[in-house]
């Protein structure tokens, strides 16, 4: 097992340990409820299969404990409307960690009020401080303001797509205040199928050369590979997706 010289940082997101050396802690799972597709899912509006929803939880619970993988639900939803209904719902049915995954900023932030009005700031991860964000600085500040303490910061370069780009965009979101919070964790940006290989390599960049938690969502690459599906048919899709994220 490799080390790296560079101290690792170890923050404790919701009673789970994220980050260290390799082998030192196990790694944080941050699963997706709620995403386009997902079969639990009605409309944009807030309905739901509850029941299934219910069972998804209960099933990631068991999973996180005969694994010792701790996890989390990452909630996506379009608006801030949206996004309470999920996190009341989740919040009553379960005591892990979550995040919301919304795109757009100005709902983000909606969203964000709603979760520090409730006061679980302490399992709350933000997601995400993005280096397509217009205003960095102010989202800091009122992450502060909230009482933000766990945030992921999404690193990538329009212009510079390797590995070295990603970093140079931490960089530069960090300089901007991104870093001041109790824990931040990274995310490598996965694009397509290719860029899974970009986004490793500047996990390893980025914590050989700032010591901090990095990862990425790499379903984003194999399911923007349609074409999968169409050659090979749903298991060949699965037996790729396993291959490529394992």
């Amino acid at each position: 097992m490799f080390t790296f010289s560079k101290e690792q940082k170890v923050f404790n997101i919701g009673g789970h340990k994220v980050g260290g050396q390799p082998g030192e802690n196990p790694p944080m799972l941050i699963a997706s409820m709620f995403h386009n597709k997902d079969r639990i899912l009605e409309d944009r509006k807030g309905n739901f299969d509850r029941q299934k929803a219910k069972q998804y939880l209960k099933k990631q619970e068991e999973l996180s404990a005969a694994t010792g993988i701790p996890s989390m639900v990452a909630m996506v939803a379009n608006s801030a409307e949206e996004a309470k209904i999920y996190i009341d719902f989740y919040l009553e049915n379960t005591d892990m960690p979550f995040g919301i995954d919304m795109w757009v900023a100005e709902k983000r932030e909606k969203a964000t009020e709603y979760i520090a009005s409730l006061g679980v700031q302490d399992k709350f991860l933000y997601n995400s401080i993005t280096p397509w964000d217009k205003d960095i600085k102010g989202q800091v500040q009122k992450l502060k303001d909230l009482g933000i303490k766990h945030v992921i910061v999404q690193a990538f370069d329009d212009t510079d797509q390797s590995p070295a780009g990603r970093l140079k965009s931490l960089n530069s979101l960090l300089e901007q205040g991104a870093g001041d919070f109790e824990s931040v964790l990274v995310d490598t940006s996965v694009m397509n199928l290719p860029s899974t290989s970009f986004s490793l390599l500047a996990n390893k960049l980025i914590k050989e050369e700032l010591g901090l938690p990095s990862g990425s969502a790499y379903s984003n690459g194999t399911h923007m590979w349609k074409e999968a599906k169409e050659a090979w048919g749903l298991e060949g899709f699965r037996a790729m997706d396993a291959v490529a994220q394992g």
